[in-house]
């Protein structure tokens, strides 16, 4: 709040959603809200995801993707010494094993269940994948609203009209904003916070994909990125259009294959979190602009423009300038 009254710019969700996270994932809460501060594992994602990228790049190439599958080997036919988890408060412990988001995760029969080490390696990714991608959605929302007004206008006069206090937006009241619900679409259409590529590996028999017979043991992949910026599956691609997802449809935009854009992957291996991360993205968008009037600051006007991808976008800081909320109604 100290950047609302000084009226000075702050960089809008680096740690925003990472305590709540933490909060359903661990019962506790890494306080990067009142400290400004990212924990450690938060504010490194860039270097571990750019490092993760380059490796998995490496590994295209024959000649090295031969050696390290001979050390992988070796490594895995050497014998191991026991590992030793990192040690857990025992209120963390009984929050996870309570945890029903990922309890079906961690728990398995007893032949297949993960150790202590694996089970840290879960909770780890989880906390990553599930701040950093939601995170970034609503980065890109706020920049794409700043940058089209008419769509931030409707969004915020929507919501300042039929919420009359900040604790009638409820999870399930929100749920049932057209108009939010179709901004989030179009922002994870426009800005995926996972842009890259979605793997899979055809089985042993092989497969056929549009008629194309594919052998057996064959990665195949899509990347996100182009599918939801092709002319062939979206009209005006390039624009923010968040009508295009509500319904009834203009007949403009009536032949968009809206099925093609698939954020959280699809299948058994897309995101199980990804209620979560709806729930949380239209409750800090809409708690946000109802209380907020916000202004991109000069340095922030092409923040989209020039980011590279290392598995998430490498993001500059977000420069926004927040007010008190001037036009709500009561």
């Amino acid at each position: 709040m100290k950047h609302v009254f000084e009226n000075t710019p702050i960089s809008l969700f680096l740690s925003s959603n990472s305590p709540s996270i933490s909060d359903v994932i661990l019962g506790e809460k890494f306080g990067g809200l009142e400290n400004g501060q990212c924990r450690p594992i938060i504010a490194d994602i860039p270097c571990l995801a750019r490092a993760f990228a380059s490796a998995v790049e490496l590994t295209q190439y024959p000649g090295i993707r031969y050696i390290t599958n001979t050390f992988w080997t070796w490594f895995n036919r050497a014998p191991k010494s026991p590992k030793k988890p990192m040690a857990v408060p025992k209120q963390t412990e009984s929050h996870i094993k309570e945890n029903k988001l990922i309890s079906r995760i961690l728990d398995g029969p007893e032949d297949q269940r993960l150790s202590p080490v694996e089970n840290e390696a879960i909770t780890m990714a989880l906390i990553i994948a599930g701040s950093e991608t939601t995170a970034t959605l609503l980065a890109g929302s706020i920049y794409l609203l700043l940058k089209h007004h008419v769509c931030l206008k409707k969004l915020t006069s929507t919501l300042r009209t039929q919420f009359h206090t900040s604790s009638d937006m409820t999870l399930s009241a929100l749920k049932e904003q057209q108009y939010l619900n179709a901004i989030l679409k179009e922002s994870l259409r426009l800005y995926p916070p996972a842009p890259g590529n979605l793997f899979r590996r055809t089985e042993k028999e092989g497969h056929v994909v549009m008629g194309e017979e594919i052998p057996s043991n064959t990665t195949l992949t899509m990347n996100l990125w182009a599918a939801n910026r092709s002319a062939l599956n979206f009209h005006l691609p390039d624009n923010m259009v968040p009508e295009r997802w509500i319904r009834p449809r203009s007949a403009e935009y009536q032949d968009d294959d809206r099925s093609a854009m698939k954020p959280f992957s699809i299948g058994p291996q897309d995101c199980p979190g990804r209620n979560f991360a709806w729930a949380e993205a239209r409750l800090v968008l809409a708690y946000t602009l109802w209380n907020l009037d916000l202004e991109l600051v000069s340095e922030s006007q092409d923040w989209m423009t020039w980011q590279k991808v290392f598995m998430f976008w490498m993001k500059p800081p977000l420069r926004v300038r927040c007010t008190p909320a001037q036009t709500r109604v009561e």
